[in-house]
This record gives structure tokens, C-alpha cells and sequence, in this order.
């Protein structure tokens, strides 16, 4: 078992309706991938419209290869359409995807503070762990919801519904390493036992593969090798436990990482390789998975980045010993995976999503499935390069405060349009 990057270009028509986008990619991708490898993750880094309504977009897809006789293999592209809206509570989704090198959020867990903004305004506010995953911090907003990747794409897709949870049962993987890191590894995770209360049922020693690496568009991604024996295990003892916890060294280049530290690279390059393997163990298992990178050799640890000023947004990994603390209390209380016919939260409950201009994925292609309101801010860069054409019409806001004041109008039931003059006078454009 392997999991990899392929990179597809291609150029389609615009497709008048949404729908036909779900079906067209998953068509597309079966195309070009091989018999024995299926799609875990699904990104188009770039895509501008052409001459006569076509579209040029580049696929980067997150490939896993395996022998479907022994594994059931992961369809990322199932889709239900949802039936009717609800209007009890209003629900934000709030999204910065990891290794783009997003200004807010593309670091460790700088997106926390306009996490808490934008929870401040809503009943329930669902995020994943690029935002507020911070080493040893994680500020999660008491009404934020911590949902995985690939299941927060399930959700918006209609295949899979939330359910609210007090606590629940850990299984901890920690990989093959030294002494001294496993020694490390565990003493964080007695500490959140002792301070946090937290319930771990289940421990699993592994030996996989993990290496960073980054596309030609500059987005941080990786490989992963050596999975089928934990793959087993794990779903072995599935009835043991609710979340996945793993910790594990990345294969990385000593160079890039004192590069990152010092800002001559922008993107993070631990979180692509950190998605591919969460998402695959999520697909794979059937429960959400979260990953904390350990530091890889003694040279890492050596580099003593604590003993220097580093920029803001990096300094809570620059701290760490383990990085393991956040995604212990993000997976204490992370949602349970359901029917969305039964379960607190479905797709009926969203009113908005919310990501930085330029990213398109899986949950793009809800909102216009969906019609669910779709809010882009430009003040995030990042290294993604989509134009918004055809099917896909977010609002766009020039920075977070205008997308507060977008949110806070969809919530109070004002159209936009309304606040802007001129108004538009139907009657005399009848």
C-alpha cells in the first residue's frame, strides 16, 4: 500500500449545471489514474477560463494504491443532494487547507484567532485541524466542531452526517522511532491523560514510511509507504476506540526545515504529507484520524528553534517537543461519523463556507451543488491559483472583517444587495 501525488492538466467545457461537476471529475480521474489506485485526496491548483467557454484547471490528486481484494477502496466522489434546508441554527464551515502557505492559517494554528471571530457569530462552528492545530495549543472555539479533512468533505458532500461528543475513546499510533522521541511521544500523552482527562483505549506501535515533498505548483504534499499492517490493526480493533491519533516522523530535509523557520519558504512543509495520510486512514477505517508530526533526527532537534525569535505564526512549533497536544484535545471531543438522516449536524444545517480566494476542492463543488453560500477572502494568500467561472459564484471579501459583515447579513436575513446603493430598481428594469 502506497499513497502518492498525480498531477492531471486538463481543459473541459463549463458545465450550466453544478451537478454535472461531481460526476465529471470522477469520471475524469478514474480515466486517468490506473486499475489499482484510487483518489483520497482532490485539489486544482489552478484553473482560469479560455476561449469559448472552456476551462484549463490542474488536478492534484492524493493517490492511493492497494489490492482492492483486501481492502474496500475509497469512492471520494459520492454525493447526496440535500432535501431541504434547516433554519434552526445557523452553521458556519470554516476552511484553510494545509501547504498553501496561506498568510492567516497556513502555519501552526494561526487561523485559531479569526476562528474564535467567526464562531463568535454563529451556533455552530465546524473547522478542521489546519486551523486550529498549534503543537501544543489548540484554541478551539467551545461551540467549534474538529472534523478531519476528508470526513469534513464527506459531510459537505451528503454522505455522512455529525454527531456531538463529550468524549471519546483514543487510539494512539506512534511509529517506529528512537527511544528518546517514543519516550517523549508518551509522556505528552500521560500529560493529557492527567490534565485533560482523557480516555486513550488503545496503543499501536507501527513502522510506516512518511516523506514531504512539494508539487510544481509549490503545494507541500507527500508519500507514504508501509501502511497495510496498521491499516489491519486498526481496523481489528475498530470497536475499541471513536478517533485516531498518530504520531510519526516525516522524512525531510534538514535544509528546508531551517529554511522554513528562517522564511525563506512560505509554505509549511509538514501538513501535505500529514493530509494524504489522515485522509487514507479515515477512508480506510471508517473513523477520523489525526496526525502530529515528531521530530525526524537529532540534527531537527538540534537546530533549537525555541532559542530563536522566529516569525509569529511559526513560534508554537518552534516550542514543541512532541506537537502533540493539539490534536489530543482536538480528537478528545471530535464529532462521531453517522447517518445524516439522525445525526445533530447534516449538510441541511450549513449556510456558509468559508476559505481563502484562489482554493478549490471537494468542498467547492458542495457549495455549488448545494447552494450554499460560498465566501472567498483575498486577504488569505496562498500559492492556489483558481479564478471563479462558470459554475462556480462565491461572494468575494477583501479580508476577513468583510466576511464577518457577509455572515452576519446571511444570518440576519438581509440580502446583500440591499446595503450597497445605487439599488437596483426591478420595476423600471422590468
Amino acid at each position: 500500500m502506497e499513497v502518492y501525488e498525480k498531477v492531471i492538466n486538463i481543459t473541459r467545457q463549463i458545465q450550466p449545471n453544478p451537478e454535472d461537476l461531481i460526476k465529471y471529475y470522477r469520471a475524469l480521474t478514474t480515466k486517468c489514474i490506473d486499475e489499482d489506485e484510487y483518489v483520497v485526496r482532490f485539489v486544482i491548483s489552478k484553473g482560469e477560463g479560455t476561449l469559448h467557454y472552456q476551462v484549463s484547471e490542474t488536478l492534484e490528486l492524493g493517490i492511493l494504491k492497494l489490492n482492492p481484494n483486501e481492502f474496500v477502496a475509497p469512492n471520494i466522489f459520492k454525493f447526496y443532494p440535500r432535501k431541504q434546508k434547516r433554519e434552526t441554527d445557523f452553521n458556519i464551515v470554516f476552511i484553510i487547507p494545509t501547504g498553501i502557505g496561506a498568510e492567516i492559517g497556513g502555519h501552526s494554528g494561526d487561523g485559531g484567532a479569526t476562528a474564535r471571530l467567526f464562531a463568535s457569530v454563529c451556533d455552530n462552528f465546524i473547522t478542521h485541524p489546519n486551523v486550529v492545530n498549534a503543537s501544543d495549543i489548540n484554541e478551539l472555539p467551545e461551540n467549534g466542531l474538529y472534523v478531519e479533512g476528508s470526513v469534513l468533505s464527506r459531510f459537505l458532500l451528503g454522505e455522512i452526517g455529525l454527531y456531538k461528543s463529550r468524549s471519546n475513546r483514543i487510539c494512539i499510533v506512534i511509529n517506529n522511532h528512537t527511544n528518546r522521541m517514543i519516550n517523549r511521544a508518551v509522556n505528552a500523552i500521560n500529560a493529557a491523560r492527567a490534565n485533560m482527562g482523557i480516555n486513550i483505549t488503545t496503543m499501536i506501535k507501527s513502522d510506516f514510511d512518511m516523506r514531504s515533498e512539494f508539487t510544481n505548483s509549490g503545494r507541500a504534499t507527500g508519500t507514504v509507504s508501509r501502511l497495510e499492517n496498521l491499516i489491519r490493526e486498526l481496523k481489528d480493533k475498530k470497536d475499541e476506540y471513536d478517533a485516531i491519533v498518530v504520531t510519526s516522523p516525516i522524512e525531510l530535509d534538514i535544509d528546508t526545515i531551517d529554511d522554513y523557520f528562517k522564511d525563506r519558504i512560505e509554505v509549511n512543509p509538514w501538513g501535505g504529507a500529514e493530509a494524504i495520510l489522515t485522509h487514507t486512514i479515515s477512508n480506510l477505517v471508517g473513523k477520523p484520524a489525526v496526525h502530529a508530526p515528531m521530530p525526524q533526527v537529532k540534527e531537527e532537534l538540534e537546530l533549537d528553534k525555541g532559542a530563536s525569535i522566529v516569525n509569529p505564526t511559526k513560534a508554537a512549533e518552534s516550542v514543541s517537543l512532541t506537537n502533540l497536544h493539539c490534536i489530543l484535545k482536538g480528537a478528545h471531543r471530535m464529532p462521531k461519523i453517522g447517518s445524516p438522516y439522525t445525526a445533530d449536524l447534516s449538510i441541511e444545517d450549513i449556510d456558509c463556507i468559508i476559505m481563502p480566494f484562489g482554493c478549490f476542492g471537494l468542498p467547492t463543488i458542495a457549495s455549488a451543488i448545494h447552494k450554499i453560500p460560498l465566501i472567498v477572502v483575498q486577504e488569505n494568500r496562498n500559492i492556489m491559483q483558481y479564478k471563479y467561472t462558470g459554475e462556480i459564484q462565491p461572494y468575494l471579501a477583501r479580508d476577513y472583517k468583510e466576511a464577518l459583515w457577509i455572515v452576519c447579513a446571511l444570518r440576519a436575513g438581509i440580502s446583500l444587495s440591499t446595503l450597497k446603493r445605487p439599488m437596483i430598481d426591478f420595476w423600471r428594469y422590468r
